[in-house]
């Protein structure tokens, strides 16, 4: 085997991948309903709450569209110097210099977070017997009497190739011909995952807040529709006269749709900036994304004037 070029083991098969399509389906179908149903309900209490939960449908949908994207393209490449482990957008890092010598058979405990039949991906907390006693990660489709269980200085990792026997006699050559180095694992988040924003605890609150407060305002507007008056006041202006802030010329109240959605658009046009530069920029970043809820809730406080 040459040292040169990469080894690619699929995860084996299971009855995991069919499980998550058909979640997906449902998860599909089911946000699907529900947006009908608010659609026909109209602005009213029964639509926002039927809105509000068309939005949970549709997170849970991308949520499982991601888990069984990362069943799909699980892969186990072995590296000139280390196995690669592809999950999703994922990879992990496990140099050979690092390496236990691996064992057959997987944790004796399931691993926590969200799991099906055929498909086991999360951590097993203070497995014995794997390096110093820490964690297992599973990133695996077999039960555990089929995984590989790899040890590593922060713990072990339970995968599940195809041919096991093949797969352990390519990393034992593997491990041979490697030349040392790093002994430490190592995650890489890429694509959307591997923005640095996701890192920065400040700007994660911002968004988090300016979105929920984008989702009251369209939640308040849906709730009191039906007894806003047929006109609304959109705008405000300071008065120096009166001293008094006063509204502006009313508006048909259809137009108070605009208001939520141009500063969604506002909060993601702002989002998608400071992604771009925070990595250089982490202030300017955070400034971007603390203005836009700033602005959100200013919006919040315009609309419970209307009524």
């Amino acid at each position: 085997m040459s040292s040169s070029h990469s080894v690619h083991h699929k995860a084996a098969s299971s009855p995991g991948g069919l499980i998550g399509f058909l979640l997906c389906g449902l998860a599909l179908a089911l946000a699907g309903a529900l947006a009908l149903a608010a659609q026909r309900a109209g602005p009213s209490p029964r639509g926002a709450l039927l809105g509000l939960t068309t939005v949970l449908a549709l997170s849970l949908l991308a949520f499982l569209l991601w888990w069984s994207w990362g069943y799909f393209n699980l892969r186990y490449s072995l590296e000139p110097d280390a196995l690669v482990i592809r999950w999703a957008s994922n990879r992990y890092i496990l140099p050979y210099a690092g390496l236990d010598k691996p064992q057959l058979g997987g944790p004796r405990q399931p691993p926590r977070g969200l799991r099906w039949p055929g498909y086991a991906v999360g951590r097993v907390p203070d497995e014995e017997g794997v390096a110093t006693g820490g964690p297992v990660f599973s990133l695996a489709t077999r039960p555990a009497a089929e995984q590989v269980l790899l040890g590593t200085p922060v713990g072990g990792f339970a995968i599940s190739p195809t041919d096991p026997a093949t797969f352990l006699s390519d990393l034992e050559t593997r491990r041979k011909l490697a030349t040392g180095g790093s002994t430490q694992p190592r995650i890489q988040r890429r694509g959307l995952a591997g923005l640095d924003l996701w890192g920065d605890s400040l700007a994660l609150r911002a968004l988090v807040v300016g979105l929920l407060l984008n989702l009251l305002a369209f939640t308040w507007i849906a709730w009191q529709y039906p007894g806003l008056p047929e006109r609304v006041a959109l705008r405000y202006r300071y008065d120096p006269g009166f001293g008094l802030t006063l509204p502006g010329a009313p508006q048909p109240v259809g137009t108070v749709w605009r208001l939520p959605m141009l500063s969604l658009a506002m909060l993601l046009i702002n989002a998608a900036a400071a992604a771009l530069i925070h990595k250089r920029i982490r202030m300017g970043a955070n400034l971007l994304l603390i203005g836009a809820a700033i602005v959100q809730a200013g919006l919040v406080f315009i609309l419970t004037r209307l009524g």
